[in-house]
């Protein structure tokens, strides 16, 4: 398991990204085949039902869960969003029931 984040993303989506890795004891890199990750992208296109800086966090099939954003500022944001909801429910395991 591991957590993957897009090609140049800025140091705020980074420190987001390492926050949430040092919480759930995940390391950051490239997701190899078949392996549970949690994937940080930008959309390809601009997703108008969530705003400049919205995001959505959905999972697939417990293998991966995605944070999808239209630009930076919506990366940090849905990464800060996912922290919170394990750090409240006092969860260290992303794959398990949020």
């Amino acid at each position: 398991m591991m957590i993957s984040i897009y090609k140049n993303a800025p140091s705020p989506v980074r420190l987001a990204a390492d926050r949430l890795a040092k919480y759930i004891g995940l390391p950051i890199g490239k997701q190899k085949s078949g392996e549970a990750c949690i994937r940080i992208e930008l959309n390809k296109g601009n997703n108008t039902g969530i705003g400049r800086q919205g995001y959505t966090i959905r999972s697939n099939r417990k293998l991966s869960i995605f944070i999808n954003e239209n630009n930076h500022e919506g990366v940090a944001n849905g990464v800060y969003t996912f922290l919170r909801t394990l750090m409240i429910k006092n969860m260290k395991d992303p794959f398990g029931q949020i």
